[in-house]
């Protein structure tokens, strides 16, 4: 284990956490990963904690999340603090994902938006309203500004 410092650069005081190496990918090597404020920190530690499970966490032999899953999860939130959504949005969820995936999910009056980071590093996402499945398919980044926008106008 050794010390994640996230950093908020808004706070005076960085927040310490103590994150297994292996969690840490080449970019974020130095164990510091920046951060813009509570959501993006909220985020992150969710993500950190989602990969925090062992082997067949799942019962049925699943893999922890792959470093591969774990670095474009934090990618993701990183784009997304940097178009604004941190402001309007709740702090995602983060769960672990049969196979060594991520899942980061939102929810905000009737309708749900999943990514889904697979084990590859590849995402696929999944929109809910009122309960009943709008849209799903793969993810491409020019993709995740529509799908944010239409979790955002939910009243």
């Amino acid at each position: 284990m050794i010390p994640c410092v996230l950093t908020d650069v808004s706070a005076t005081t960085p927040i310490t956490l103590l994150v297994p190496d292996s969690m840490l990918q080449q970019t974020y090597a130095s164990g510091v990963v920046p951060l813009d404020g509570e959501w993006h920190i909220g985020a992150v530690t969710n993500v950190f904690r989602a990969a925090e499970v062992l082997p067949d966490w799942d019962s049925y032999g699943s893999p922890p999340p792959t470093t591969q899953a774990r670095t474009v999860s934090l990618d993701l939130l990183r784009y997304i603090v940097g178009k604004g959504f941190d402001c309007s949005l709740p702090v995602p969820y983060a769960f672990p994902v049969a196979g060594g995936g991520i899942r980061l999910e939102w929810e905000k009056g009737q309708r749900e938006v999943a990514f889904e980071v697979l084990p590859n590093g590849t995402t696929e996402f999944f929109r809910v309203q009122d309960g009943q499945p709008q849209e799903e398919g793969g993810l491409a980044q020019g993709r995740i500004l529509a799908i944010l926008d239409w979790l955002d106008e939910a009243a």
